[in-house]
């Protein structure tokens, strides 16, 4: 328990008197009861004092909760309390148990009722995957009555009752077999909250259930359901490694791109310098109408010698469009066979641009006036965000179809393809130098370190929870993030150094700063600095919402105010920079639409799309000016 008290002040409590500072120092119970990490961090566990009346008898809940803790193999819980039945639910996280047995069940009712009087005994024990978070991170009780409340309503038909939750989330009256979540209006933050009330609700772990609600029609997710429901298994056999190496691509593969020493790019998660003025504001400078929502995050391309930058940026309109920086009119406007959430790359000679779509094509077009190079099809819609691996000069890209693609950036060939797991890639993968490897997550959680030549797997870490954020790589380090709020950090070999939890999704790609700090958005609302080494927490910002967005790092080079600057946009649209150094807000500007999409900034220019369909250029002028 947390105690709060010291030697230098006293806080009086009722009717308490001055003798009690000869008592000196006073501390006092807070109620909280925490669990005492290795490192010395504390992690709040729950309530001491959250007792309930149980048939005219008082019944503390905590005490419930302790008593399954020492049962070894339990590793978090939490007790409801319904009112009117009178009934009291006990859910439990099993340390590396996927399934609880009828065994195990029986042992840890045993193991209560040895601990417990008579009138605590919970009704259920009901195993669960993650536990229910309010915004301040504190278990939310009423959700977890909910879903038992929803269990017992539950009809019988497991199709019936995913109709009734799809209608309800998306707020829809019909529902046809072949419709799909996301065309229904769904996102992946309500997939996120589906595919957990769902897993709870059935008992199963379903680990393809994000993946299927992300890609697949209503009569599928249902289908897939009702097999796991049914099925004695509760994991799917893993499928053979699928890999497909190409055996005609001939000696143009091996033609290596050639580098323009005088190319300047930028894209998110990326690093700028600047000189910032002392009183510096963010200075609108135009936006330009993409007709639908710009989730994209731009690419800003330019040259050394020649102040021309190009801004290169899809919409969910289908339109992908060249942008001139200084002026905010179009060089150029293509539009594409789907809507576009990928966002584009650049070839290392500067001249092609490639960008995923959502009609499963990868197109790669010329930069100086749209037309289309090639395009290559995979087997589903491309959300992910292509790369140019830095060594080879070949395109790495993956898709819905669950395969990463390797394609040769002047041709559109496949070099190689590879499905390691079960799950779609959706984040951008990434690159390390020494030792050269390729590094993906997956929506069925997995982290995978390949091999640049031919995909194959070096090692495969799972992360339990889906993969959106994309993994980030230093010379020494990996770091990857899951939608259950866990920033991993392992060595490029695959040992596990440090673990960082958090009380919300990340969605947010991490960054890392001056090699010794990691910056990365919450959907807890909260923004936070932890230090790469050891994964403490440097600072936490308290953003007003949460945050999808991916951070840049500007370093601004001024005498006035020289340092390391955060940039972060939260879904409300707000936009903030921040101190790297103690998290305190240097300037802000607020859309008036959602984002979703991620700051970039390249020379004095910061570039951000958003859900009001324009794409938005900022100066950083001084605030006399604005």
């Amino acid at each position: 328990m947390i105690f709060i008290g010291g030697r230098e002040r006293v806080c009086f409590i009722d009717d308490e008197e001055d003798s009690i500072l000869r008592l000196m120092p006073v501390f006092r119970e807070t109620g909280d009861l925490v669990r005492i990490e290795a490192d010395g961090e504390m992690y709040f566990v729950h309530r001491r004092d959250s007792q309930v009346k149980r048939n005219g008898r008082k019944v503390s809940l905590a005490a419930i909760e302790e008593a399954v803790l020492s049962y070894n193999g339990v590793e978090t819980s939490a007790a409801v309390f319904d009112v009117e039945t009178q009934q009291i639910y006990l859910f439990i996280i099993l340390k590396n148990i996927s399934e609880m047995s009828p065994k195990l069940k029986m042992e840890l009712d045993q193991h209560l009722h040895l601990k417990l009087p008579s009138n605590a005994i919970p009704n259920t024990i009901q195993q669960i995957s993650s536990l229910p978070l309010t915004k301040h991170g504190k278990i939310n009780s009423k959700r977890l009555l909910k879903l038992v409340q929803n269990r017992q309503s539950k009809p019988e038909s497991v199709r019936t009752y995913i109709e009734q939750e799809w209608k309800r989330l998306l707020n829809v009256q019909k529902i046809e077999s072949h419709d799909n979540f996301i065309s229904c209006g769904g996102d992946s933050i309500r997939i996120i909250h589906f595919a957990e009330d769902l897993s709870a609700l059935t008992e199963h772990p379903l680990p393809q259930l994000v993946d299927l609600l992300l890609n697949d029609t209503f009569a599928v997710v249902s289908a897939y359901i009702d097999e796991i429901t049914t099925a004695n298994e509760t994991v799917p056999i893993k499928k053979d490694l699928k890999m497909d190496i190409s055996s005609d691509v001939g000696d143009r593969t091996r033609k290596i791109v050639e580098r323009d020493d005088k190319l300047i790019f930028s894209k998110r998660g990326g690093e700028e310098t600047i000189d910032l003025p002392g009183d510096f504001a963010l200075k609108l400078g135009w936006r330009f109408d993409l007709r639908k929502c710009v989730d994209a995050s731009a690419l800003m391309v330019g040259s050394t010698d020649n102040s021309k930058v190009r801004v290169f940026i899809g919409s969910h309109s289908n339109e992908f469009a060249a942008i001139d920086v200084e002026t905010g009119e179009a060089v150029w406007v293509v539009r594409l066979g789907g809507r576009i959430e990928s966002s584009a790359c650049v070839s290392l000679c500067g001249t092609l641009v490639i960008v995923g779509c959502y009609d499963n094509f990868i197109y790669c077009l010329f930069g100086h006036d749209g037309e289309i190079n090639w395009k290559f099809q995979t087997g589903s819609q491309v959300k992910c965000s292509p790369i140019i691996d830095p060594h080879s000069g070949h395109v790495l890209v993956g898709s819905h179809d669950h395969y990463l693609y390797c394609i040769d950036v002047k041709f559109g060939t496949c070099i190689w393809k590879i499905s390691p797991t079960h799950g779609s890639i959706f984040a951008s993968p990434s690159v390390s130098k020494q030792p050269h490897c390729i590094y993906i997550g997956t929506l069925d959680g997995k982290l995978c370190s390949l091999n640049p030549s031919n995909g194959l797997v070096f090692w495969e870490k799972n992360l339990q929870k889906p993969i959106f954020a994309s993994p980030v790589v230093t010379n020494d380090k990996v770091f990857a993030a899951n939608v259950n709020g866990d920033l991993y950090c392992f060595s490029h070999i695959g040992k596990q150094i440090w673990l960082f939890s958090t009380i919300g999704s990340i969605f947010s790609s991490p960054i890392v700063i001056h090699k010794k700090f990691l910056m990365f958005g919450c959907h807890d609302s909260k923004l936070y600095c932890v230090l790469v080494e050891t994964g403490h927490v440097h600072w936490i910002l308290q953003m007003n919402s949460p945050i999808y967005a991916s951070p840049f790092s500007l370093f601004n080079c001024s005498k006035e105010r020289s340092g390391h600057v955060g940039v972060i946009a939260c879904i409300t649209g707000e936009i903030k920079l921040v101190s790297v150094i103690n998290g305190s807000e240097i300037a802000s500007y607020t859309l008036s639409g959602e984002i979703f999409s991620s700051p970039v900034i390249l020379k004095d220019k910061l570039v951000i799309g958003c859900r009001d369909n324009f794409v938005y250029c900022f100066d950083f002028g001084s605030q006399s000016t604005t």
